[in-house]
């Protein structure tokens, strides 16, 4: 009985290994199958979408060989993916971040005496970018270099940030700039600040600078205010404000039109508008003889607001000034407040705090009248920041001028 079962042993176990040699059978003709056909596989940047002829393909492929159940997929590159299961293997790449593409490689299946199959694989290189931040792309040096605004607003240090994939980035300045203006490229961390130098009571030529990284380009425009020397007297609106006359210029964004196309509004550009005073815009036209013809302020008849502000902010010596304002058309009315104001740094008070934190101010009337000039006086005892313009609370009313002054008296 034992001799039997050793003998049924003996059996059976032949039979699995002959049952096991039919399925990974090698006969005298190897051959080895790679579906699909795709030999020549190109990846995208992030390592996973890939092409085949110009048509997008999933880079999963099988294998059938009568080699026996010993396949082998060997990567040529160490930045080609492999992952094999049974029957089965599918390419992936790792990430590129640059813009450099890396080598070629191949993948390369065996299966015994088979002959190999060798897939060719691409991968392609990042598209190249550049970003500087802050996004501020207009900087404006007080007239000694000292400080700087940006949209209206202090922006100091004067420090920007560059990232890219590029493996390097450069800084250059405007050849007829670059006698007042310097920038300190810092590559260790990738910064770099613009340095204003005084340049006295000139006015110094527009710069131009340009951050490049390879085929990518930001460029900054770098201006200084003019300098109000101490000496000076009489007006100086063209030495410290901006579009001060009509037609004013606009930033080119529309806030508003009517139905019939007779009636528009748009932002200022020069001047620093808060939110309730851009619901309805600052630079009006209507169709009307008697009506706006690109001219600067508000209104609240396209929408009522509290504390709109509009205004330019300035630097300037001691000296005892004034400013004012040529009317166009306005009904303010006797529920509604609208003001000229002056205040030391880059904002205006709310027209509660006037009284209290304004250098100088004056009520608009109920009626602004063509051509009449309302003005404000205010003192400076040392040079300061100041800003200048229009604080009001509107409702079913408007005040729109044609003209803005700056005087120094003394």
């Amino acid at each position: 009985m034992k001799e039997q079962f050793i003998t049924f042993s003996i059996v059976t176990l032949t039979a699995a290994v002959i049952a096991l040699n039919l399925s990974c059978n090698k006969d005298k003709a190897p051959t080895l199958s790679v579906s699909p056909a795709n030999r020549e596989i190109v990846f995208a940047a992030n390592g996973v979408t890939a092409t085949a002829d110009g048509l997008s393909i999933t880079p999963n492929f099988s294998v059938e060989t009568n080699q026996g159940c010993s396949w082998d997929v060997i990567p040529g590159k160490t930045w080609v993916k492999v992952s094999k299961s049974a029957n089965s293997f599918t390419l992936s790449a790792d990430r590129v971040t640059g813009v450099t593409a890396p080598d070629e490689a191949t993948v390369t299946v065996t299966a015994g005496d088979a002959t190999p199959v060798i897939i060719r694989i691409r991968q392609l290189a990042t598209d190249p970018w550049l970003s500087v931040t802050p996004p501020n792309r207009n900087v404006v040096f007080s007239f000694d270099g000292s400080t700087a605004t940006s949209g209206g607003n202090p922006f100091n240090p004067t420090t920007f940030n560059v990232f890219t994939n590029v493996g390097t980035w450069s800084v250059d300045v405007t050849e007829q700039a670059q006698t007042w203006l310097t920038v300190n490229r810092d590559a260790t961390n990738n910064t770099f600040t613009l340095i204003a130098s005084d340049t006295g009571f000139e006015t110094p030529t527009e710069a131009g600078v340009t951050v490049t990284a390879g085929t990518q380009s930001v460029e900054i425009t770098v201006t200084k205010k003019a300098a109000v020397s101490p000496m000076d007297i009489g007006e100086i609106t063209n030495l410290v404000l901006k579009n001060t006359e009509a037609p004013f210029v606009t930033t080119g964004e529309k806030v508003y039109e009517n139905a019939a196309g007779t009636d528009m509004a748009w932002l200022a550009a020069d001047w620093k508008v808060n939110a309730a005073a851009a619901i309805s815009g600052n630079v009006r036209w209507g169709a009307n003889d008697w009506d706006c013809k690109y001219d600067l302020g508000m209104t609240g008849w396209t929408g009522a607001f509290d504390n709109g502000k509009l205004f330019q902010t300035v630097e300037l010596p001691a000296g005892t000034y004034r400013y004012v304002v040529i009317g166009q058309i306005g009904t303010i009315g006797a529920t509604n407040e609208g003001y000229i104001a002056a205040a030391l740094g880059y904002d205006l008070p709310n027209t509660a705090d006037l009284p209290n934190d304004a250098l100088g101010f004056t009520a608009l009337p109920s009626s602004i009248t063509t051509g009449t000039s309302y003005s404000l006086e205010f003192v400076l005892s040392q040079q300061n920041t100041v800003s200048m313009g229009f604080v009001a609370t509107m409702w079913q009313a408007q005040a729109y001028f044609s003209k803005i002054e700056l005087w120094k008296d003394q």
